[in-house]
């Protein structure tokens, strides 16, 4: 067990749990918030009526926020294709630099 809490340091869980706790709070405050303030006409748990003002300007964040999801998702897509291409070209030419260095060196024996 102290094995694997040493790994702890570093890593990515380390470094996200803070603000996924965070944004957590946030929305469960932001729920209870709308719960109270507002008239809710749907039971807990059930989806809420799209006709009510908060939850239809609400919809329409929603929808935005899919269209940016989207998008990050086809540029980051899109950089990691193009990071992996320079990688594969670089580890050819290192390769082949490598190759020709045992020409080299089989010549010089």
């Amino acid at each position: 067990r102290r094995w694997l809490w040493r790994r702890w340091s570093g890593t990515v869980l380390q470094h996200a749990y803070k603000p996924a706790l965070l944004n957590m709070g946030i929305s469960a405050m932001l729920s209870f918030f709308i719960g109270k303030r507002i008239d809710t006409t749907w039971a807990v748990g059930l989806a809420p009526h799209s006709t009510h003002s908060i939850i239809s300007r609400m919809i329409t964040f929603g929808k935005s926020w899919q269209y940016m999801m989207s998008l990050t998702t086809f540029i980051l897509t899109f950089f990691l294709n193009q990071a992996y291409a320079h990688w594969r070209e670089m580890y050819k030419a290192a390769r082949s630099i490598q190759g020709r260095l045992n020409d080299v060196n089989l010549l010089l024996a």
